[in-house]
């Protein structure tokens, strides 16, 4: 008779989790039609739809404020037609120099060295670089002292320290630094020091060959360079007046 009696609790445990299901499809299929979906399953595929669009939107606007804040460090190194399709995300062509420079990120230097004449793309790959990772500076090498050593006339006019710690740095136009700056050498020395790690890419442009960065910078820098760095002669004619 005690067994009866648990069947009969067990049937009405059961009976009364399939209404309590019921009236839960009921309800979901009414909050549906007032929706304006004729099934519980078009109003499911409808949220899916509005939650990737969601899901898209952000990951855009995410992308596009980032390329913003880089292309802030840039300032006219690129033009404004560049700059524009990289906020964009439209797609740019892939030139020796970005190709070089995709090969790099995925080896494991920590150094590129991008060397060729003025127009061949060298920064714009620089800068598509940039847009792969998350704390990036970009610093022309002109002012490498300054960002290295910040007297106070550089802390006025707001020249942000340089920061040894980013996923990229990139040094555009190495060969620029003036000579007279005492801190340029100093500066170049403990960039090359610190950074060798394939998780901390420093990658730097310039119009000098090989020859003309031996000549030109100490041994230590040349020894470092030796060792941590792919040196890649970026081929071709000023893309800029080409397209005039």
């Amino acid at each position: 008779m005690q067994r009866s009696h648990s069947s009969e609790g067990f049937g009405a445990l059961i009976a009364q989790a399939q209404a309590a299901a019921q009236a839960a499809a009921e309800a979901e299929l009414s909050r549906a039609l007032a929706a304006g979906f004729d099934s519980v399953e078009a109003w499911h595929a409808h949220r899916d739809e509005l939650e990737r669009l969601r899901a898209e939107a952000q990951t855009r606007a995410a992308r596009e404020a980032h390329a913003r804040l880089v292309l802030e460090q840039v300032g006219s190194r690129v033009s404004d037609d560049v700059a524009r399709r990289l906020v964009a995300g439209e797609g740019l062509d892939d030139t020796p120099a970005h190709v070089a420079v995709r090969d790099w990120l995925a080896s494991d230097r920590p150094t590129l060295v991008l060397s060729g004449g003025t127009g061949v793309g060298k920064t714009v790959a620089a800068v598509r670089a940039m847009l792969t990772r998350q704390r990036v500076q970009f610093i022309r090498a002109l002012r490498i002292g300054a960002h290295f050593e910040r007297w106070a006339s550089d802390r006025e006019s707001n020249v942000v320290a340089l920061d040894l710690g980013a996923d990229l740095l990139v040094v555009d136009d190495l060969g620029q630094e003036p000579v007279e700056d005492r801190r340029a050498m100093p500066a170049l020395e403990e960039v090359l020091d610190s950074r060798q790690s394939e998780r901390t890419r420093t990658l730097i442009t310039t119009n000098l060959d090989a020859d003309a960065i031996r000549d030109r910078y100490s041994e230590r820098i040349r020894s470092r360079l030796a060792q941590n760095a792919k040196l890649f002669a970026v081929p071709g004619d000023d893309r800029r007046r080409v397209r005039r």
